[in-house]
C-alpha cells in the first residue's frame, strides 16, 4: 500500500470587497471571490454588520464579481482564511 498526499502552503493575500447602503436601507457587500462551502456569504455578512450595525436581514453578499481584484492563489486555498479577523 502507498500513502499519498499534497502539500500546499498557505498564507494571506488582499481582496478586494466593496460595501454600499442602497436607498432601500439595505447593504450589498461584493467580491471576486467564490463559496465553496466554508460560509464565506456568512462571515460577510456578519463582518459588515458588526461593523455598521446593519442587520443581517438586511445585508446581501454577491461573490463572484470579476470586476474586482482577486486573490492570486486558487479559489479552494483562499476560501480557507476568509474568515480570518485580525485582532
Amino acid at each position: 500500500m502507498g500513502h499519498g498526499y499534497v502539500y500546499v502552503p498557505a498564507g494571506r493575500h488582499n481582496a478586494e470587497v466593496r460595501v454600499s447602503l442602497l436607498a432601500d436601507g439595505t447593504v450589498r457587500v461584493v467580491c471576486a471571490t467564490q463559496d465553496i462551502g466554508t460560509g464565506t456569504y456568512t462571515v460577510f455578512a456578519e463582518v459588515v454588520s458588526d461593523r455598521t450595525g446593519v442587520p443581517l436581514d438586511k445585508i446581501r453578499v454577491q461573490l463572484g464579481d470579476t470586476a474586482l481584484r482577486q486573490d492570486p492563489l486558487p479559489a479552494g486555498l483562499r476560501q480557507q482564511r476568509l474568515s480570518y479577523l485580525p485582532s
